[in-house]
């Protein structure tokens, strides 16, 4: 399994993120396989820049149709793609660096997740 990030087009965002595309055309450059983990981040290509630093969104690989035959071009592929729930309801995956405070919070965890505080 192979975790791969991706830029996807900012026109894209709302078809992927509604479950209407469930389907990834990509240059084959990277040997995609089932089990892989794609984190697809919106970009303006008119601006050259990711929309946002912090908006990723994460899915895995359920299908690689690879090029060369039924009129999809060599060195292309077609991935069937299925968010990742687990993952993108947290946010993070935890090979990811995140900094903590170099200080004490001023509440527990705990507090701090609940809000009848």
């Amino acid at each position: 399994m192979q975790i791969h990030e991706l830029k996807v087009h900012k026109n894209y965002v709302n078809p992927l993120l509604s479950g209407a595309k469930t389907f990834e055309v990509r240059r084959n450059d990277r040997d995609f396989q089932v089990g892989d983990i794609l984190i697809m981040r919106p970009y303006d290509e008119k601006k050259q820049k990711y929309v946002s630093e912090e908006s990723e969104f994460y899915y895995n690989v359920t299908y690689v149709l690879t090029g060369g035959k039924y009129g999809i071009e060599e060195g292309y592929c077609i991935l069937g793609i299925q968010p990742n729930p687990a993952i993108n309801r947290f946010g993070l995956l935890q090979w990811r660096y995140v900094p903590t405070p170099l200080t004490k919070p001023t509440k527990h965890p705990l507090e701090i997740l609940d809000d009848t505080k």
